[in-house]
């Protein structure tokens, strides 16, 4: 993936910017989070985004004047270095449209590398809480995904390990959600139990029988 698509603004981006804010303001646990190993990763993301990346890519909108980081667009002024991991994390969520995680590896015994959840600026999960994932493995963080522990959890590990500095890599996932809530730390995934398949499947038809296709969204 070229780095001029690592961050996308569009003309909705004011809008999204306020709805940031608020859903950060009025869950913030939820929204942002460092842990201590993760400091220095949160702090140079940050200084890279507002020192190099935003005004290159974006010179309209943004301008390095000193020390700080100005914005043509809201009138703001960042500084270009941060004083922790977490106000890092914090100025990131509220100043750019995309949702951060930090992924740092543990060694095992065995020598392996194991990436965990170290950091996140997320507004918009769909189905799962961020914050009771933090600090989890790959595998721990995706053991509601059918077939992931067997299939892809040596892998995935494999591939962060051997991704290079400096390159981009652009995965597309997409969902069908039945509402147009963005901030979703619940709801949005089914889980069936084959020990319980009639309840299961009185539960799916309740939940289809409820479905309004004109709330329906592709994310």
């Amino acid at each position: 993936m070229p780095l001029s698509e690592l961050i996308e603004i569009d003309n909705t981006f004011l809008d999204r910017q306020a709805l940031r804010r608020q859903i950060t303001t009025k869950h913030p646990q939820e929204t942002v989070a460092c842990n201590r190993i993760a400091t220095p990763a949160a702090r140079e993301l940050y200084s890279w985004m507002l020192g190099t990346y935003l005004p290159t890519r974006f010179p309209t909108m943004y301008e390095v004047r000193g020390d700080s980081l100005y914005s043509k667009v809201t009138n703001e002024t960042l500084p270009l270095r941060s004083r922790s991991g977490l106000s890092a994390m914090t100025a990131l969520t509220a100043s750019v449209d995309t949702d951060f995680l930090i992924l740092l590896p543990r060694m095992t015994p065995e020598g392996t590398e194991i990436y965990h959840l170290e950091a996140f600026a997320t507004c918009f999960p769909s189905g799962f809480s961020t914050f009771f994932k933090l600090g989890l493995p790959l595998a721990d963080i995706h053991g509601p995904v059918p077939g992931y522990k067997d299939k892809l959890e040596k892998s995935m590990d494999r591939f962060f390990a051997r991704l290079e500095k400096g390159r981009c890599v652009k995965r597309s996932n997409w969902q069908v959600t039945t509402n147009d809530v963005l901030f979703a730390t619940t709801g949005n995934h089914i889980h069936v139990s084959s020990l319980e398949e009639e309840e299961s499947e009185a539960e799916l038809q309740r939940l289809r029988d409820e479905v309004v296709i004109d709330d329906c969204r592709l994310r």
